[in-house]
């Protein structure tokens, strides 16, 4: 079981899942923007909701890195501000993929350092679940900020031709 959702932060309300985004938020005018992308594996928080960070560096970070993997290299994100870094690397042949998190820094949201253990995804699973949060991520965050999403909508659609080519 794989998860991949995108929360935004609103000094109001906390974070809240970025489908509820209506394009009102004080965000449309902001530099960065304050969110969190958690990735649950077998339902062990990878990347865990509680680390808050500029999700608009953080999700071109994940796209990047997943793109790499589908191209069956070993690929590592670091977070904008948090100081995480998340590897991932291809096992058994390419179909599942070894997700190594570190977290050197405690939460910003809950103040302690979270430890978790390396998880094994099934690859297709994995990448499925990425790219369609990312495209949701797009999707919603463009209606503050339709410049930002070009790249990862091309990168987007790259790891997807290359999904649909190991199918065949």
């Amino acid at each position: 079981m794989v998860s991949v959702k995108t929360y935004l932060c609103d000094k109001a309300d906390g974070l809240f899942p970025i489908e509820t985004f209506s394009g009102s938020m004080a965000i449309e005018d902001a530099v960065d923007v304050f969110g969190a992308v958690e990735l649950i594996v077998d339902y062990q928080p990878v990347m865990p909701r509680d680390y808050i960070d500029y999700i608009n560096w953080l999700w071109p970070s994940l796209i990047t890195a997943t793109l790499e993997l589908v191209r069956g290299r070993k690929a590592e994100f670091t977070y904008y501000e948090q100081y995480p870094h998340v590897v991932f690397e291809p096992i058994r042949a390419g179909t599942h993929v070894l997700i190594t998190p570190y977290y050197p820094r405690p939460s910003s949201l809950t103040g302690k350092i979270t430890t978790f253990t390396r998880a094994c995804a099934e690859f297709r699973e994995l990448t499925h679940n990425i790219v369609t949060a990312g495209y949701v991520y797009c999707e919603h965050i463009g209606k503050a900020f339709s410049h930002r999403c070009a790249r990862e909508l091309r990168d987007l659609g790259e790891i997807e031709a290359e999904l649909r080519r190991r199918a065949s």
